[in-house]
């Protein structure tokens, strides 16, 4: 029976000299996320009251803003629906409330914001910063005889509020002039794929540009041919839409 004696010490050997299991470690937390804010920017000086909306904010207990100066205060969060057969890390199926207030001097072309919650805080999101006066987009104007007339230089806050949806805009121009078109959307976390579209006053196109380097937003630039009216359009190159598919359009001439 000694055999049996001197494997049974082998074996409780081997066990002793075995390290240790580690305790399996907890799952990381996921942290929220901001997809897009509603509106797209803010007004210095001016509290501004924004929807952000993203994932896990619901249990939100804070929005900050990268600005020391600013005031940032948490209205109220939510879960939200998403449609069926969208992307729910496009759209987002949570959001907060938050009323935000920069310096009236603060200097520079975006701000971020952030939202915290037990599990962490969000990514910094940018905000566009308003200069001017901002036009409202304004429904029906889905057709050239409805297209909504603008003067230049101008900026636009739009929507394309369903699917197949498309908004046109009318300004005059002169022979010679350079026009500067930009719509910026999905790079500030917009759903849009816009695609962006000038057109001369018999409803031709002149130039059309639905992506830029490295953002699914468009720009578009041109002498205009002559005097007379000329239209913008701005769709989803996806024919999609709805409350996150918002954008800002700037148009405005490059010389008198």
């Amino acid at each position: 029976m000694r055999w049996r004696h001197l494997v049974s010490v082998g074996l409780l050997t081997l066990a002793m000299s075995l390290p240790a299991a580690e305790p399996k470690k907890p799952a990381p937390k996921e942290l929220p996320k901001v997809v897009v804010a509603l509106p797209l920017s803010i007004t210095p000086g001016i509290p501004t009251r924004l929807t952000l909306r993203g994932l896990r904010l619901d249990t939100a207990t804070e929005v900050r803003c990268q600005e020391p100066r600013s005031k940032a205060k948490l209205l109220k969060k939510s879960k939200v629906g998403v449609p069926p057969q969208q992307d729910v890390n496009r759209l987002g199926d949570t959001q907060v409330e938050a009323e935000v207030t920069l310096p009236a001097d603060y200097p520079n072309r975006t701000v971020t914001i952030s939202v915290l919650t037990p599990n962490g805080e969000s990514t910094a999101h940018a905000l566009l910063i308003d200069r001017g006066p901002i036009v409202a987009e304004k429904e029906p104007n889905n057709g050239f005889r409805q297209a909504q007339a603008i003067p230049l230089p101008q900026e636009i806050q739009g929507n394309i509020n369903q699917a197949k949806d498309v908004d046109l805009f009318r300004f005059e121009g002169k022979s010679g002039q350079q026009v500067s078109l930009e719509v910026f959307a999905s790079r500030y976390g917009s759903a849009l794929d816009p695609l962006l579209t000038l057109y001369d006053h018999q409803g031709r196109i002149l130039a059309s540009c639905d992506d830029i380097d490295g953002s699914s937003d468009s720009r578009l630039e041109m002498t205009l041919p002559s005097a007379g009216v000329y239209y913008v359009g701005v769709i989803d190159a996806n024919d999609q839409g709805g409350p996150t598919h918002i954008y800002r359009l700037s148009v405005r001439f490059k010389n008198p």
